[in-house]
């Protein structure tokens, strides 16, 4: 019932693709991979922290990027445009945001390097980790299994709280 109702809300949120959209999709995931070498930003976050998380989901053929950053910026947008940002300024939104990052390093041993910066395979979803240190991957995992076991489980839930945030924020704004 969750799941349904989660992928209905991501659903609403795509339009018709177009190549600028991709570009604009790529763009804007660039941007969070770089914070990984931007040295002002790292003054402004935690050092214990992650510079920010991103899950990525193959959504019918389509990317659905979360993004959560360390200073509290909280968008999610696809790779054929859409979405939503700004989900940060909300303080409910926040605090669920500060709780995923504050769990990362319970699954450190789950990550590894990441040789690519490529999306996931279709119908699989992945996190990837961007710190002083790097941008670290998961292993790719199929999104249904992960609702009620899985390795990454915990923070597979945690993100899906911030989309509920998100959700309503864009409900109340409706």
């Amino acid at each position: 019932m969750v799941r349904a109702a989660v992928v209905a809300f991501l659903m609403s949120l795509i339009p018709l693709a177009s190549t600028a959209q991709d570009e604009a999709y790529l763009s804007l995931r660039d941007m969070v991979f770089d914070l990984e070498t931007n040295e002002e930003f790292h003054a402004f976050v935690d050092a214990d922290l992650p510079l920010a998380v991103i899950m990525e989901t193959d959504i019918e053929g389509q990317t659905m990027t979360l993004i959560m950053v360390a200073e509290g910026t909280t968008s999610i947008y696809f790779s054929d445009g859409g979405g939503m940002i700004g989900g940060g300024e909300y303080d409910f939104v926040r605090a669920e945001v500060f709780q995923l990052l504050g769990m990362v390093d319970q699954f450190a041993n789950h990550f590894s390097e990441a040789d690519t910066r490529s999306r996931p395979s279709t119908g699989m979803a992945h996190f990837y980790v961007v710190r002083r240190t790097g941008v670290f991957r998961s292993e790719e995992f199929v999104e249904e299994d992960m609702w009620e076991s899985g390795n990454l489980s915990a923070l597979f839930r945690q993100a899906h709280a911030v989309i509920g945030g998100l959700r309503e924020v864009q409900t109340a704004q409706q």
